[in-house]
């Protein structure tokens, strides 16, 4: 074993101990402080970069963000929040307070001149106009408010009323004495209630979206929209008149109108509903007019025809019509092209037809239809000329099978097992 020499041994320690106290001298810095110590504590404008609100009437004239401190309530004449011309790019969160007009002549809940406003997140309640004007702005945003009961005054006024471009999300508008939600174009409403108000539920402009809201109750239509619009997932029920109004080249899809006082869904010319279900309405389920396309859609138990249509041109296919007190299908124009739909048990007045057809030109093909009461097609009128009724099939009513006048291309009528034209039309009692 190898052994070292206690001299050595002391010299390696007596060096370690120089070096460590070396060290400690030298790392020691100037001990003076280099000027007076600094502020670690953040301003309240830093904390809350915003504008307080505290009373109204308030006039914005800055751009920035503001919020409610309070619920606030203007009295007679005045209005809420006022942002004026120029004044973009403001943000008022309401902070889930209440700004109310407290009397029948109170002025607008928040009138706004300006573009890019944001309204968030409160109340706005019992104003003699509307409850939120910014008809005149453009790119404005309107998300998880309550406007209730607004026009109060001798005039109708609307809930909410957005100009162009606007988005209005999340927003419950309740009991105002006219429109509800107003929007002009390229609107996009998304999750919206709109409920008992004095006018229509829910209107906005051409090529809007509105996704996912609910109309019921109101006293004119549930939804009315512009030219080449999309509505999905849009609820209309109870209102008194059309539950969905939808103008030229709009698109419908999985929309449900029950219980309105007139027809469910009425699509105007170029405009399509696919997955739709219109029942219990009081003039008929669903409307098409000229080149329109009705879908997969389900009309049942409307006091009215389940499907009709009212001009040239349409299509309607792989339907389903059931119960509905007049026809399950009818058509009143020609050249329409009506294919594998499936009618049940309508005409239960029996007064009018299962599938009627009161137009010429018309292409009926694959249609099955179950009856109890008078015919299961029926094209008796003079001018109903030049259809082509071709293999459908029937079933029930073991007496009135046809009623179908002279000048139409009708495939013979007969049993499966027997008939030997593929355009047959097959009846099964």
């Amino acid at each position: 074993m190898k052994t070292y020499p206690a001299f050595s041994l002391a010299v390696v320690i007596a060096a370690l101990m120089l070096n460590a106290r070396t060290a400690t001298v030298f790392a020691q810095g100037s001990l003076t402080p280099t000027g007076a110590p600094a502020p670690t504590m953040k301003t309240l404008d830093q904390i809350e970069p915003r504008t307080p609100i505290s009373s109204v009437p308030y006039s914005i004239t800055q751009s920035g963000s503001y919020y409610l401190t309070t619920n606030l309530s203007a009295g007679a004449g005045f209005g809420g929040i006022s942002i004026g011309f120029g004044v973009n790019n403001v943000t008022v969160d309401l902070n889930g307070f209440t700004l109310s007009g407290s009397s029948t002549n109170s002025a607008v809940g928040i009138f706004v001149l300006s573009g890019n406003v944001r309204v968030r997140n409160g109340n706005i309640a019992g104003w003699g106009g509307e409850g939120i004007d910014a008809v005149a702005s453009s790119g404005c945003v309107f998300e998880d408010l309550l406007v209730a009961g607004n026009g109060r005054g001798a005039s109708p006024t609307s809930g909410l009323r957005a100009g162009n471009d606007a988005q209005i999300i999340r927003c419950t508008i309740v009991s105002n004495s006219s429109i509800g939600i107003l929007a002009g174009a390229h609107a996009r409403v998304e999750s919206c209630l709109a409920a008992s108000n004095g006018d229509i539920g829910i209107q906005a402009g051409s090529q809007s979206v509105l996704e996912g809201c609910t109309s019921n109750g109101n006293n004119q239509s549930g939804f009315d929209v512009g030219l080449d619009s999309v509505l999905a997932r849009c609820v209309a029920s109870s209102n008194k008149f059309v539950g969905i109004n939808a103008n030229s080249n709009c698109r419908l899809t999985d929309c449900v109108a029950s219980y309105n006082t007139s027809v469910g869904v009425a699509i105007q010319s170029g405009s399509s509903a696919s997955g739709c279900v219109a029942a219990g309405n009081l003039l008929g389920g669903l409307t098409a007019y000229g080149n329109g396309l009705i879908s997969h859609c389900s009309a049942s138990g409307n006091t009215g025809a389940g499907i009709s249509v009212q001009s040239p041109g349409v299509t309607i296919m792989n339907c389903n019509s059931d119960n509905n007190t007049q026809d399950g299908i009818l058509v009143n124009y020609g050249g329409c092209s009506i294919v594998g739909n499936l009618l049940r048990n309508n005409d239960t007045a029996n007064a009018t037809g299962n599938f009627r057809i009161n137009a010429a030109g018309n292409h009926i093909e694959g249609n099955r239809i179950v009856y109890t009461f008078g015919f299961a097609i029926q094209s008796s009128i003079a001018a109903a000329t030049n259809n082509v009724i071709i293999r459908n099939t029937t079933s029930g009513n073991t007496n009135n099978i046809f009623s179908i006048g002279a000048g139409n291309d009708v495939g013979p009528w007969g049993k499966a097992a027997t008939a030997t034209s593929p355009w047959a039309n097959i009846f099964n009692f």
